[in-house]
């Protein structure tokens, strides 16, 4: 349903300076500058197609969980779901 952005995504868990980082927030365009935030990943809307409903799909599955504050969207993933992403291997180059 997803390989894009699942291949992203293992990429982003298995980078080093990503260990400890659990959240991710949905953007209209990378553009998009976050002030205060704190460490989080960026998924955006521009470069993956339908993301919202992408991310519909993993929180109905509760592999995320939404812990919006503001109007950007934003998750808390679970580390079952970043154990299974890194296992993954994806065919998308």
């Amino acid at each position: 349903m997803m390989p894009e952005l699942i291949t992203e995504m293992r990429t982003d868990f298995l980078d080093p300076d990503n260990a400890t980082v659990r959240e991710f927030m949905v953007v209209p365009s990378l553009k998009v500058s976050l002030h205060g935030k704190g460490r989080l990943l960026l998924y955006a809307e521009d470069v993956h197609d339908d993301l919202r409903g992408k991310v519909a799909v993993l929180h109905n599955h509760g592999w995320i969980h939404d812990v919006s504050v503001g109007t950007l969207p934003r998750y808390r993933i679970g580390e079952e779901f970043v154990q299974l992403v890194c296992a993954h291997r994806s065919k998308v180059t």
